[in-house]
């Protein structure tokens, strides 16, 4: 298995390991080696970064990357507070329960109780601001954009709260019944034809979901800022690329990268940093789809999304 990554690397988070980078290979037998130069550059392209036999991105910063590897922890770039939090002894969750806003505020879900707190510190002290607030089922993901908080349920429904003044981000209506700062339900992600989610993303101020028949739904936004898709508002609408289901996506900062059934990879939105890995940092405004450099036998199985980052999992036995 290889992880490909491009995008934002000035911490050097991109960079896994001297030795294990030599293993990825392009299909002309050339090496990718420019995550190896003496300072961190910017990867423009889709580049192999690590080679393991299991290989997980769990959370990414502005400055840092949480991978799993073959059950092992990695941590790269620059880890503020919380990311070195998420590394020790101390971390009592796991790591898909538990997420933090830019603003750092802490979100976790413990002991069947989904809790709220003004900050790290406050969550060690176990202080919320917000205890138990409504009635959900098992949370088996939370994750967080700059300003909301998002939870995935066992039966596919997904909740958010947060920052009032970023309303297009909570993808919902806020109102007395339904407050911004209080977990509540996406209703327009449980009506018909849509049976539940599978997976969540954030990043910067959009947010999306994969529903259990392939479709995805995005949504967010801020005023003043592009957003990747033109008419993103804070109702979840539907993505359409050359009519294929979908197979995973990834939500950053202001782009969004799409894997479809046929393996095919599609990315759309801000390419400042290089991250949606075309060879420019040309914004895409139209989807765009981006080849890597495979070996036969090999293909896209997973993506995921960073700050300013893009990644690809790669599986299948060299041919």
């Amino acid at each position: 298995m290889q992880l490909w990554a491009c995008g934002f690397n000035a911490w050097g988070q991109l960079h896994f390991a001297d030795d294990e980078a030599s293993e990825c290979l392009n299909s002309d037998g050339t090496t990718q080696r420019s995550i190896l130069d003496d300072l961190p550059k910017d990867l423009e392209k889709f580049e192999c970064v690590l080679v393991d036999p299991d290989i997980e991105v769990l959370k990414s910063s502005h400055s840092a990357i949480l991978i799993r590897k073959s059950s092992q922890l990695v941590q790269t770039g620059s880890p503020d507070p919380f990311f070195q939090y998420l590394l020790s002894e101390d971390c009592q969750v796991p790591h898909e329960h538990i997420a933090q806003t830019l603003s750092e505020k802490v979100a976790a879900f413990k002991t069947g109780t989904l809790n709220i707190y003004e900050n790290l510190d406050k969550y060690k002290s176990d202080i919320p601001m917000i205890t138990n607030p409504t009635a959900v089922d098992d949370v088996i993901n939370v994750i967080a954009n700059d300003t909301s908080f998002y939870a995935l349920t066992k039966s596919g429904k997904v909740l958010s709260w947060g920052d009032v003044r970023h309303q297009n981000s909570l993808g919902r209506e806020v109102n007395e019944d339904s407050p911004a700062n209080v977990p509540c339900v996406l209703e327009d992600l449980t009506s018909d034809p849509i049976t539940g989610i599978k997976k969540i993303a954030a990043g910067g101020y959009i947010a999306g979901a994969l529903t259990n028949e392939n479709d995805l739904y995005v949504w967010g936004g801020r005023q003043g800022q592009e957003t990747p898709l033109p008419d993103m508002s804070g109702i979840p609408e539907s993505v359409d690329i050359e009519g294929e289901d979908i197979l995973d996506f990834g939500v950053g900062d202001r782009h969004i990268v799409v894997l479809t059934m046929s393996h095919r990879l599609w990315v759309i939105g801000n390419n400042s940093n290089g991250q949606c890995g075309d060879g420019s940092k040309n914004e895409i405004g139209a989807w765009k789809e981006v080849t890597l450099p495979l070996h036969k036998g090999q293909k896209i199985v997973k993506v995921y999304e960073g700050y300013k980052t893009s990644f690809a999992i790669i599986d299948g036995e060299e041919e």
